[in-house]
């Protein structure tokens, strides 16, 4: 567009030299200023429509008094016993004040934002367009998503239309609003950069949309806007070395924001559905010895005992390819789909199976901190001496003494891997010397002579498929290949 007016402007000015032009910005004959205009009064509407709901959002964390906090932690035991007989030490922590944006989502004063803009807060203040602020409480926060939803004691809000994430596309204009560097309603553009972005390690429930609009700090809590009108993500934070705008911000997708607001209104909390496995993401080499065409989906490298899946018959190896009729592309998205899923519902779970698809039924717990908990450990084996098996692998079958000397529990059964040989192909597919071999070609292992049945029953002898894990990590598949 920028080389188009160049073109335009010296056109006009070689023809000012022979007559007087009668072409003006105005007509425009290519409608490209007329479509500017269009696209500015767009931009005009969209920010009248919604900026009255986009809220500044201030809090307050009151001074706080540490008795003892300025003596060194070697030495409070030790004084401990002079402290009748000593001055107080006091170490006082000023007023901490924050600011952030917040969305009004519904007239009664109910009020969407992050978890971090109001976390630890004492007093929370909402100030509105017109100058008028209000004090808050917070109807509930979810720190997994970072969302939080607040009330103010006013009943004629505007409230913002919130839209549907799922329709966006990347490229899609869009408007971020919210309060960068105290600013209230500030208004910048952009577009959908990317949709799903994960693995941010910002929240544990990761789906964001990614967006070159101007984010910056204050902005957290605030609106991104679709060129409807509709609120369409909650902005909430940045990828940039200066701690301002990179153009790399990230937004909660509304749809997954509804969810977690209409639950913290309603009940106060955010309940999650619990299903019971751990699984890993499927490579090519796990793909083919699987017999599977690509590597959609996850594979399960563990079920917990008495938990939904382990009642439903999910097994050790399955590969998850849909969960109530959504495909399952990665770890991800079962993780999100599964959290969404009511708790006490009945789902369908579509797995790969013996080289064919089959369907289980599954009855979701709710997740908790104890829902994971692990029950059942069987005896360990007998001692034996340490065996190599190929592929560069020196095994040994685990006893208590192993399993404690490599940081297992000394229950745990299993081959422990004893020696690998440099530059052997277990040394190539990153196995360590601890690791704790626990199926072999898809079969349970817990001596060296299941290892070796295993191998011979192995169609393909050159490429070995294990599950294994160590003492930090949970368990994993992962192939061994022979070198051609």
């Amino acid at each position: 567009m920028r080389r188009h007016s160049m073109c335009l402007a010296g056109v006009l000015s070689v023809l000012a030299f022979t007559f007087t032009p009668r072409v003006s910005l105005a007509q425009d004959d290519d409608g490209s200023i007329t479509y500017l205009k269009n696209l500015s009064k767009a931009y005009i509407q969209v920010a009248k429509k919604v900026r009255p709901a986009v809220v500044h959002v201030s809090s307050v964390k009151k001074a706080q008094v540490h008795p003892g906090a300025n003596i060194p932690e070697r030495l409070r035991d030790q004084l401990e016993m002079l402290r009748p007989y000593m001055p107080r030490h006091d170490f006082r922590m000023p007023e901490q004040r924050g600011t952030g944006s917040g969305v009004v989502v519904d007239s009664k004063g109910y009020i969407l934002t992050n978890n971090h803009v109001i976390d630890g807060a004492d007093e929370i203040f909402i100030r509105f367009n017109e100058n008028e602020e209000l004090p808050a409480k917070v109807v509930g926060a979810d720190p997994k998503t970072d969302l939080a939803v607040l009330k103010v004691d006013r009943t004629d809000l505007q409230a913002a239309k919130l839209g549907n994430s799922d329709a966006l596309e990347v490229g899609e204009i869009v408007l971020a609003i919210g309060n960068p560097f105290g600013l209230d309603s500030t208004v910048t553009s952009g577009i959908v950069s990317a949709k799903g972005r994960t693995n941010l390690h910002l929240t544990d429930y990761e789906n964001f949309i990614q967006t070159d609009a101007a984010i910056n700090p204050g902005n957290s809590g605030g609106a991104l806007v679709n060129l409807d009108g509709e609120v369409i993500g909650i902005n909430t934070a940045i990828i940039s070395p200066s701690y301002s705008n990179a153009g790399v911000g990230f937004s909660i997708p509304i749809n997954q924001a509804r969810k977690i607001m209409n639950s913290l209104i309603q009940v106060g909390r955010v309940t999650r559905g619990f299903l019971g496995v751990q699984f890993q993401p499927l490579d090519k080499d796990l793909a083919e010895q699987y017999g599977r065409e690509n590597t959609d989906g996850v594979i399960v490298i563990d079920v917990i005992a008495g938990g939904p899946a382990d009642k439903g018959g999910v097994k050790v190896g399955d590969i998850i390819l849909k969960f109530n009729g959504v495909e399952i592309k990665n770890g991800n998205q079962l993780r999100h789909t599964v959290a969404e899923t009511p708790v006490g519902d009945q789902s369908k779970v579509m797995v790969w199976r013996n080289n064919k698809e089959a369907t289980v039924n599954v009855t979701l717990a709710e997740l908790t901190p104890n829902a994971i908990a692990r029950a059942g450990r069987s005896e360990a084996p007998a001692p034996s001496s340490a065996a190599k098996v190929g592929f560069g692998l020196t095994l040994q079958e685990l006893t208590p003494a192993l399993a404690e000397g490599f940081g297992y529990d000394p229950q745990t059964e299993g081959l422990v891997v004893a020696e690998i040989e440099d530059d052997s192909p277990a040394a190539r597919a990153n196995l360590a010397t601890g690791d704790l071999i626990l199926e072999a070609v898809r079969t349970p292992v817990k001596t060296l002579q299941d290892f070796n049945r295993a191998l011979q029953n192995a169609k393909n002898k050159k490429v070995l498929l294990l599950r294994v894990k160590n003492a930090k990590d949970p368990a994993r598949f992962l192939v061994i290949r022979e070198a051609e």
